[in-house]
């Protein structure tokens, strides 16, 4: 499905330039604090291309919805916690990580909630450090050419 390399695409160009950004918010190498930001900048340029997206989160997430699936590129925050490493753009059916997860107190994944808009997202954040907030932190170069990051 065309639609679904596109989506690889930019979920990789973002990645890019999350890791190429990521010292102006003061975040490690692995995007530890940069999930609202990355994923609010997916949110929009897979808009701008047609797809649409959800925004989920919990208490102390934030990712990507996509048909029935997480969408995440910060997944490596998550670096051994669970034993095992998560590829830079992380993609799986919703469903599956809630039964590998079943046993634990909590998922990553988690999805406390679903915001259709960044402004959403923004107002649910409110409280949340400015360095990782999804407001304020728009990089319009990026907006405006995100495959430069490929």
């Amino acid at each position: 499905m065309r639609s679904m390399s596109i989506v690889k695409d930019l979920a990789t160009c973002t990645r890019n330039w999350a890791e190429d950004t990521r010292d102006r918010v003061h975040a490690p190498s692995d995007l530890m604090g940069m999930c609202a930001i990355a994923s609010a900048h997916l949110h929009r340029v897979l808009k701008d291309v047609g797809v649409k997206t959800t925004i989920a989160a919990n208490d102390g997430h934030v990712f990507l919805l996509l048909r029935g699936c997480v969408l995440d590129v910060t997944a490596t925050q998550f670096d051994g916690h669970d034993d095992r490493p998560y590829p830079r753009v992380f993609y799986r059916r919703h469903k599956l990580i809630q039964l590998e997860n079943h046993l634990r107190w909590r998922s990553h994944w988690d999805v406390r909630y679903e915001f259709s808009t960044i402004e959403e997202l923004n107002r649910w954040q409110r409280d949340w450090s400015p360095d990782q907030q999804a407001c304020g932190n728009w990089d319009a170069e990026f907006i405006r050419d995100p495959w430069k990051y490929r």
